[in-house]
């Protein structure tokens, strides 16, 4: 029996909130067992927040690394350990008065690895919300996400919010608004910078649609933007947004790739500074151009030929961001994943290319960071 036969008979079996409850069981599952390290930043920065957020990005938080996710992500952190601190404390305090609270709850939730849960919810609720939109599409492709093991294992195990930044640029592109369109895109830029390399696709989409609507949702965008980090800073200021911001762009290291398994990563050490020449030029430029020339192409092929749908512009970028760059991430191949659901392909295509692209995903994640028990 074919793939999609197969496919067509679980999604017919089964009905949408059975699908979506169990994928959240199994996300939460899995969840329990293994973090990243980047979660223990993500709580330093939460618990600093949660005392006084003035001055965080000032702050030196050594031995942790510098905050260096936009205001909406830290501000995302802070009330995902404020709930979890809560619930913890209600848990304690209901078994101090009650003799039939279950017990064994409150060394459950002062276990090291609930805290690293709890950060982790935002991606989990947001692969979630985005497998609903997939499922409404296509029951196909819906469950194709939703259990995907790449998907699962980048917001259960790994706990990055690329789920959460992928689903407001998702709802950017979709939205009927070109306004609300603007916004949500703005506020996907304030959970992970990543959003910004699709810019130059949402901003040809958007003012094709209404250029007179495009610059008024660009002024509130910059309002939103710019009010954004106020709480954050020491002082109000009009300039330290933009400065904080663009100091975040660079990345956080200068190797060639952060585990990515990217173009440049098999052509020399992935640990090597990308200032390393190839054929005398610095891999650092060549990536630039390179990356500047797919960009070029991709925005024509979008304004000549795909007119009517974003989302070809949006995978050939995405997959252009992760090989050619460098300084990434395994994980940046994330919204190439996700996009490519949205290609108008017959599905005899793209499911099988799908596969293929979820497995060399899901074999870079792991490679990275694997689970104790396999």
């Amino acid at each position: 029996m074919k793939l999609s036969k197969i496919l067509n008979l679980a999604c017919r079996q089964a009905g949408l909130k059975s699908i979506i409850f169990t994928s959240f069981l199994l996300r939460l599952f899995v969840a329990w067992f293994q973090y990243s390290g980047d979660l223990g930043n993500h709580l330093a920065w939460g618990q600093f927040i949660l005392h006084s957020p003035m001055g965080l990005f000032s702050h030196d938080f050594t031995p942790v690394s510098v905050p260096n996710y936009p205001p909406l992500a830290m501000f995302i952190f802070a009330v995902c350990l404020w709930t979890y601190q809560s619930l913890t404390a209600a848990i304690i305090w209901l078994n101090g008065i009650s003799p039939l609270f279950p017990s064994s709850l409150v060394p459950l939730f002062q276990d090291s690895h609930m805290p690293m849960l709890f950060m982790k919810l935002p991606a989990l609720l947001a692969d979630l919300v985005i497998g609903v939109i997939i499922l409404k599409r296509s029951r196909i492709l819906g469950l194709l996400y939703l259990f995907c093991p790449a998907t699962i294992y980048l917001s259960s195990v790994w706990g990055q919010i690329e789920p959460l930044t992928g689903l407001l640029v998702l709802l950017s592109f979709l939205s009927p608004s070109v306004i609300a369109g603007v916004l949500l895109f703005t506020l996907a830029a304030l959970t992970k910078q990543t959003a910004l390399w699709i810019a130059p696709v949402f901003l040809v989409f958007t003012l094709r649609r209404s250029v007179s609507r495009s610059l008024l949702a660009a002024l509130l965008a910059l309002i939103i933007f710019v009010l954004s980090y106020q709480p954050f800073l020491s002082t109000p200021s009009l300039l330290s947004p933009f400065t904080i911001f663009l100091s975040t762009l660079q990345g956080s290291s200068q190797v060639i790739a952060d585990q990515a398994w990217n173009l440049w990563s098999f052509l020399v050490p992935a640990t090597s500074p990308d200032s390393t020449p190839i054929f005398g030029i610095p891999i650092r430029s060549l990536s630039i151009t390179s990356l500047f020339i797919a960009y070029i192409c991709v925005l024509l092929y979008q304004f000549k030929v795909t007119k009517k749908t974003p989302f070809p512009a949006l995978f050939l970028i995405s997959l252009a961001a992760f090989f050619l760059q460098t300084r990434v991430h395994e994980r940046h191949l994330y919204p190439a994943l996700l996009f490519f659901l949205f290609l108008p392909l017959p599905k005899k295509i793209l499911i099988p290319l799908y596969i293929l692209i979820s497995v060399f995903f899901m074999a870079n994640l792991y490679w990275s960071l694997r689970l104790p028990f396999i």
